[in-house]
């Protein structure tokens, strides 16, 4: 299988001669270190993973050439050593490779895992076992992510530093297969390792629409009071989501993700409670932003068809930005208003016994 490497090779004049490898002493690996610019303290382990981290480095800068260049030096190396730590990083690169030329990297990953196996490397294992999940659900193949999740499931150390992900992948894998109550559960772990750290607002407003929705939509085999309680740890986060400041951009960003319409038809009252709540915050700070965060929720508003609601935030808006004088955002605001009107105007649905 290691073969198959050479196809992703850089072109023969790129290649280490054969002769130089006859003999692979510490010269020769401090004259590859040098090369690639990497430094060389005798541990050829050390310099076989800096040399994948320099590749992957290559990568993200778009230097294809000098990846594929230390692929081939770390494939030739495996090759002289027999060395099954070598051809792991090796695979793993080539997987990378793979990936940025827009090719499948299961395979490379697969072979990759086979030799983590053998050689009892378990962080890489489970690093492995994670980025393959990855690569299953991209493709639909929800039997095989599940089946990966589990095998990561028998490390809790190494589980714990991939738990975001590994619980959105698990979480979204249910939510493809329709298994609501598992899916239930695992986006509940989900939203409880998200709340803690508040690092990724986007998947936070997602697992909130889905807990909320799935709560009011269907029977769950939970008591009332753990359905009252996870409720309303969902209203407590929210309500400080409405006053942490220093994550306003954040939020604005990803608004529109949290005002789903599925939200606005199981529980619209935690839309209006965290709407005020965030225009009350941003009055008291900066009436300016106060102002652009009226238009910004009035768009939301509108976007799940409460356009009553929208409508009221920008006459607010255009109330409070005349009542202080700000003769440079009113305009704009009036602006928004006749545009809002006219469209609520066009799209609304007529009475056909109307007749005026």
């Amino acid at each position: 299988m290691l073969e198959g490497l050479y196809k992703v090779s850089p072109k023969d004049n790129k290649r280490v001669r054969k002769e130089q490898l006859e003999n692979v002493n510490d010269e020769y690996l401090s004259q590859i270190a040098s090369r690639f610019k990497i430094e060389f303290d005798n541990n050829s382990e050390t310099l076989v993973t800096n040399l994948a981290l320099k590749g992957q480095e290559a990568l993200n800068k778009n230097q294809i050439d000098v990846a594929l260049e230390i692929c081939e030096v770390l494939y030739d190396l495996s090759k002289k050593w027999k060395d099954d730590f070598t051809k792991v990083k090796t695979l793993l690169l080539n997987a990378q490779i793979a990936n940025y030329q827009g090719e499948s990297q299961i395979h490379f990953l697969e072979s990759a895992l086979a030799l983590a196996k053998k050689i009892k490397i378990i962080d890489i294992e489970v690093g492995i076992r994670v980025q393959l999940a990855f690569e299953y659900y991209k493709r639909r193949y929800y039997k095989k992510v599940l089946k990966e999740i589990k095998k990561i499931e028998k490390y809790p150390d190494f589980f714990s530093d991939n738990a975001t992900i590994i619980l959105e992948l698990q979480s979204r894998t249910y939510w493809e297969t329709d298994e609501f109550i598992k899916g239930f559960d695992s986006t509940l772990k989900w939203f409880d390792n998200l709340k803690n750290s508040l690092k990724d607002v986007h998947s936070l407003f997602l697992v909130i629409v889905y807990l909320l929705t799935v709560m009011n939509s269907l029977e769950l085999p939970y008591s009332k009071e753990k359905i009252t309680a996870t409720k309303n740890d969902i209203s407590n986060l929210l309500t400080h989501l409405g006053t942490a400041t220093h994550i306003f951009p954040e939020i604005l960003r990803n608004i529109d993700v949290l005002f789903a319409k599925s939200l606005m038809l199981v529980e619209p009252e935690i839309l209006y409670q965290f709407a005020d709540l965030l225009l009350q915050t941003s009055r008291w700070n900066d009436e300016e932003k106060y102002l652009f965060l009226c238009q910004k929720l009035s768009d939301a508003f509108y976007n799940i068809n409460d356009f009553e609601k929208s409508k009221t935030l920008m006459l607010n808006a255009q109330k409070y930005a005349k009542d202080k004088k700000y003769t440079k955002i009113e305009p704009l605001i009036k602006y928004k208003m006749t545009e809002i009107s006219s469209l609520i105007f066009y799209f609304m649905s007529f009475d056909p016994l109307f007749d005026p």
